[in-house]
């Protein structure tokens, strides 16, 4: 083929990952009759080379433009297989795993998700590139799942305002044996007052940070170990948890527990 002036298919890639119709490969088949009229000029294919776009002020190439949009596209991907993953686990049967920490890993992937959809409407806007929502698809995010990750990232959003608030409300359902030796609980939602922080960032070594950054991530210095009561008809309520910059609220539980007037 090569002695006629054409490329073969290997030279083209054809079948290929990164070659002709592979990943990211925009090119098509047309036909071709020689003596006919090109589609481009030899200018104007030096011009689309050099085309640029603006974002952030700074100018880029358009293919290095096409190129970040990739790489946030691959990362919406991912976020998505994760929490198509952690889906499966919420719905499953297993008594095994820790519940807490699955539903808390879903929420803040769910709020990685959409910061990284905002970053890409945002790229995609300024630099005028298409949205190819082709690109993002992943099996396992039906609507209903959709609706999910937009309400659990909200709530990743709310605590994150709610960081250095002295009133907040219980993310979780407390239970705990009352003076009759009945099971009871605290309902989520109840407001905890007199918040402190009792290891942390402004106060001791928290010498468990570590381990939540571990599970959840960023750095030791983000997690914190508060404290905070909660009041109802009879008792007083000592309340201790963890949180993170990053919006997780974790490790709730029922430190003390006393009777109103100390009878």
């Amino acid at each position: 083929m090569e002695d006629y002036g054409y490329l073969s298919l290997n030279d083209i890639g054809y079948e290929t990952i990164t070659g002709f119709k592979g990943v990211n490969c925009y090119h098509d088949w047309r036909p071709y009759y020689e003596g006919s009229t090109r589609t481009y000029t030899d200018q104007e294919l030096e011009d689309l080379k050099n085309e640029s776009v603006v974002y952030n002020g700074k100018q880029m190439s358009k293919y290095d433009a096409k190129q970040t949009q990739r790489k946030i596209e691959k990362q919406i991907r991912q976020d998505k297989k994760d929490i198509a993953g952690l889906q499966g686990i919420l719905t499953s049967n297993n008594k095994d795993i820790d519940l807490e920490q699955v539903q808390n890993n879903f929420k803040l992937i769910s709020n990685n998700l959409k910061q990284k959809e905002n970053i890409l409407n945002d790229f995609l806007n300024q630099t005028k590139l298409r949205r190819d929502r082709s690109r993002e698809f992943v099996n396992g995010i039906d609507k209903s799942l959709s609706q999910k990750i937009i309400q659990d990232s909200k709530k990743i959003e709310k605590n994150k305002e709610m960081l250095y608030n002295s009133i907040i409300p219980l993310n979780k359902k407390l239970g705990f044996i009352d003076n009759n030796g009945t099971q009871a609980f605290i309902p989520k939602g109840t407001e905890i007052t007199n918040i402190v922080e009792i290891a942390g960032r402004n106060s001791k070594e928290f010498r468990n940070a570590n381990q939540y950054v571990e599970l959840y991530g960023g750095k030791l210095q983000d997690w914190s170990k508060k404290a905070g009561k909660i009041e109802s008809d009879k008792y007083i309520f000592d309340i201790h948890w963890v949180q993170g910059k990053n919006g997780v609220f974790t490790g709730w539980k029922i430190k003390n527990k006393n009777l109103k007037g100390g009878i």
